[in-house]
C-alpha cells in the first residue's frame, strides 16, 4: 500500500539574513535600566541605613529654639565607608582655624553673623558681662571651631570677648594662644594668684582675648567644682561683654554639668553626619526639664543645599521673629 504526500510547495522561503541572538536592543535596555537602577538603589540603601542627623528638617519637632545653622567650612574627601559609617568623623587639625574675617561676605562669614545676631537677641540689655557655654553630645562636633569663630565675630565688631578654653583634658582652643605654659588650670589649683596675667590678648590680629588651659590638671571635675571657678567669671563679667566657654560633651564627662551653673546661656551645637536622630528627644528633654540655662541649639556642619542641608538666606531668627538684615547695621 502506498499513500502519497499531498504537500506542495506554495512559496519560497524568505526572511531576513540577520541573526535572531544575541539582541542588541534588548541588551542596551537591560544595560540602561541597570546602570540607572544599581545607584538609586545604592543612595537609596544609604538613606534607608543613614541613622545621623541629615539636617535641618530633621530638628523641625523640637521644642528647644534654633539659634543657626553652619555649613560646613572643609570639604572632606568621602569614600564609601564614609556612608555606610558615618559616625567615623573625627578631629580635623584643620578646623582649628579662625576662618570669621572683617567685611568677608561668604556662606560661612554670614552664617556666623547670624548666629551673632541671634545671640545678642538672647542676650537682652544685660548690664554686666554674659557667659556663653558651648557643649554638646558627641565628641568632634565642632565645639572649639564654633568657640573660635563665634567669639571672632563678636571681636570684629568691636565687642569685648573673652574665650576660655575650659575643655581640661583635651584643650583644643589653647592652640590658638601659641605656646602659653600657664593658665586657668594654674589659677583653679592655686598656683597662680592673678588671673588677669594668664590673659593671652590680640588672637589673631582681633580684639579678641583667650584664657587657655596651661597645664593639663589629673582632677578637671574637682578643679571646675572649685569655687574659684564662680569668682573668676564674677570678675571676668565686669572686663567683658562677651564670655565665651569651649566645654567637653555632656555624656561624656561631667564637667558641663558643673560648668552650666556659673553661665547665662547654652549654645549646645549638634553635627549633621554625627550625631544619631535618636539622641534628639534626650536634647529636647535637656531643654524642658532646664538642665541648661537658656539652652539653644545649633547646627553645625551641614552639605551645602540638598535636601537636608543648609540654604543659604535661610531664616535662622524664625524663633525669634526678626530678620538679620534689619537688625544688624554695621559692615563687621
Amino acid at each position: 500500500a502506498f499513500t502519497a504526500y499531498t504537500t506542495r510547495v506554495v512559496a519560497t522561503p524568505g526572511g531576513s539574513s540577520a541573526p535572531i541572538a544575541p539582541n542588541k536592543k534588548m541588551i542596551l535596555l537591560v544595560a540602561l535600566l541597570l546602570g540607572l537602577g544599581i545607584p538609586f538603589g545604592l543612595i537609596y540603601l544609604f538613606e534607608a541605613t543613614n541613622t545621623t542627623l541629615r539636617g535641618r528638617k530633621d530638628l523641625e519637632n523640637m521644642s528647644v529654639p534654633f539659634i543657626g545653622e553652619l555649613p560646613a567650612a572643609f570639604k572632606h574627601r568621602r569614600h564609601i565607608w564614609d556612608h555606610l559609617f558615618p559616625n567615623r568623623i573625627s578631629d580635623n587639625p584643620e578646623e582649628r582655624k579662625i576662618i570669621v574675617k572683617p567685611h568677608s561676605r561668604n556662606i560661612i562669614n554670614e552664617a556666623f553673623r547670624v548666629i551673632r545676631t541671634n545671640l545678642e537677641f538672647m542676650r537682652g540689655k544685660n548690664e554686666s558681662g554674659t557667659v556663653v557655654m558651648l557643649t554638646s553630645m558627641n565628641p568632634a562636633s565642632g565645639k572649639t571651631f564654633v568657640t573660635a569663630n563665634l567669639s571672632t565675630a563678636f571681636a570684629i565688631k568691636d565687642k569685648k570677648v573673652l574665650a576660655v578654653d575650659l575643655d581640661l583634658r583635651k584643650k583644643s582652643l589653647s592652640d590658638f594662644a601659641g605656646d602659653a605654659k600657664l593658665g586657668i588650670a594654674d589659677y583653679l589649683n592655686g598656683h597662680v594668684d592673678d588671673f588677669r596675667s594668664l590673659i593671652v590678648h590680640g588672637i589673631n590680629g582681633t580684639s579678641l582675648d583667650l584664657l587657655p588651659v596651661g597645664t593639663v590638671p589629673p582632677n578637671p571635675a574637682e578643679l571646675l567644682a572649685d569655687p574659684r571657678l564662680g569668682e573668676l567669671l564674677t570678675a571676668l563679667r565686669s572686663d567683658y561683654e562677651y564670655i565665651f566657654l569651649d566645654c567637653p560633651p555632656v555624656e561624656i564627662v561631667t564637667d558641663a554639668d558643673i560648668i552650666n551653673r556659673e553661665t547665662d546661656l547654652t549654645l549646645f551645637i549638634v553635627r549633621a553626619g554625627l550625631l544619631e536622630r535618636s539622641l534628639l528627644p534626650e536634647i529636647d528633654k535637656f531643654y524642658k526639664t532646664q538642665k541648661y540655662k537658656n539652652m539653644a541649639l545649633l547646627l553645625n556642619g551641614t552639605d551645602g543645599g540638598g535636601r537636608y542641608g543648609y540654604k543659604y538666606g535661610y531664616k535662622y531668627g524664625y524663633k525669634y521673629g526678626y530678620k538679620y538684615a534689619g537688625y544688624e547695621k554695621e559692615d563687621a
